[in-house]
């Protein structure tokens, strides 16, 4: 949730899963994993899984929720938010 501007977690702590930065990260690696390029698990990458159709509002939510860490430098840096 958005709380003061900044996003946190809601509930109890001893739910969270982990920290706010680890957890979007771990959510925000699934989308580039998904993905049937030489990046991801699809056949044109390492053939895990069969290829996998991203919807565009889902990509474009991914994209602006990247953008937002990136540019805030909230979340951990990792290869995926490079």
């Amino acid at each position: 949730m958005l709380e003061n501007g900044k996003v946190v977690f809601s509930g109890p702590e001893e739910d969270h899963p982990a920290s706010l930065e680890r957890f979007i990260s771990l959510v925000m690696g699934e989308i580039p994993r998904l993905r049937d390029d030489e990046n991801g698990y699809g056949p044109k990458g390492k053939g895990f899984i069969p290829h996998i159709e991203i919807p565009h509002s889902t990509e474009k939510s991914f994209y602006e929720i990247i953008s937002y860490f990136n540019s805030n430098d909230k979340i951990i840096k990792r290869s995926i938010f490079k």
